[in-house]
């Protein structure tokens, strides 16, 4: 029997699949925590008004067998410009349509439908991993769709912390060495990690403060905007139960000075937000508490350490290795499609 496509355009149709859902993102090779349903309905919850929902779904003899978690935004005043992007585009780092067993079929069969459908002027679907099925895919079946290539670094975690420390410089090494030594000589600093989810509501609050410390006189921070600190605060609530939420601090004198904000999923550390006082710059606190949650994240078996998005210099070098991103951009027929470009800055 041919595959067919049925559309969910609210939350509740969405969360009414919720079982479904949950089977094909277990046995699809995109299985990053950004595409989770529950991931998306916090998402969707803070940042959907606006916006309307187009999650396709692909059954197989009325099973489903894949989801492609997209939404409709717009851009415009004169001129409306109807954009596809996935749902989570812009706080999540991983993006990608779930498919059984990555079928291309599946795939196929999701792009097909968009190809008839007149309801988007542009698509622009972002942080699709290079190891996933949908952005291969994608770009096999629309060849003249503009790409751009990004680098996300992650540390795989082999051997043992010893054989990882000795893969960095030398020059890095005494580094890191010499500014944990001076930081625990000079103000007694710890490291901490929190998992547990009575800890969270001190945690959440920790990173608010250390951010904010960490951003006032060099910029604006992500987590400024009120929107982004409610969702903070939802996968926080909603994820800390499941052992997926990882606060990491530095402490001096039973005060946080240093906190990461990050992931437990798939036997790997995501590293996500952070944040540290500016008094303590000399010594280097956020490289320090990143060379401290490699080496516990060797003590508690797991697979990796992922940097997610963005090649700052600090992350390079603790000497990771690249996983390439794309972004691809497609514009569909018609004078609003054509025009699409002149309207976005991005």
């Amino acid at each position: 029997m041919a595959l067919e496509v049925n559309e969910l355009t609210s939350l509740a149709a969405l969360e009414r699949r919720g079982p479904q859902y949950e089977e094909v993102f277990a046995h699809s090779d995109e299985k990053d925590i950004f595409i989770g349903l529950q991931w998306i309905a916090n998402w969707w919850r803070v940042y959907g008004e606006g916006r309307k929902m187009l999650v396709l779904e692909v059954l197989e003899n009325g099973r489903p067998v894949g989801y492609a978690p997209f939404m409709m935004s717009s851009i415009g005043k004169l001129l409306r410009v109807r954009i596809l992007e996935f749902i989570g585009t812009g706080p999540s780092d991983r993006l990608g349509i779930l498919a059984e067993d990555g079928r291309s079929e599946v795939h196929e069969a999701i792009w097909k439908y968009l190809d008839s459908d007149s309801r988007w002027d542009t698509m622009d679907l972002r942080d699709m991993r290079e190891d996933g099925s949908t952005a291969g895919i994608m770009i096999e079946h629309f060849p003249n769709a503009q790409k751009e290539i990004s680098m996300a670094p992650f540390i795989p975690l082999l051997g043992e912390h010893k054989d990882y420390l000795s893969s960095l410089t030398g020059n890095v090494r005494h580094s890191l060495n010499r500014l944990w030594r001076r930081l625990s000589q000079d103000h007694d600093a710890k490291f901490a990690s929190y998992h547990a989810p009575e800890d969270m509501d001190f945690c959440y609050r920790t990173l608010l403060e250390l951010n904010a410390m960490r951003w006032k006189t060099i910029g604006t921070s992500t987590l400024e905007s009120v929107q982004m600190k409610e969702f903070v605060r939802r996968t926080v609530q909603t994820h800390a139960p499941k052992g997926q939420i990882a606060f990491h601090m530095l402490h001096v004198r039973g005060v946080p000075i240093a906190i990461t904000y990050g992931f437990v999923f798939q036997n790997r550390y995501l590293y996500y937000l952070s944040g540290f006082n500016p008094e303590y710059s000399n010594y280097g606190p956020g490289k320090s508490l990143l060379s401290k949650i490699i080496e516990d994240c060797y003590a508690r078996g797991y697979d990796e350490v992922d940097f997610l998005r963005g090649g700052e210099q600090y992350k390079y070098s603790l000497n990771p290795i690249n996983r390439s991103m794309f972004r691809v951009k497609l514009e569909n027929k018609g004078l609003k499609g054509r025009l699409s470009g002149l309207l976005r800055n991005d």
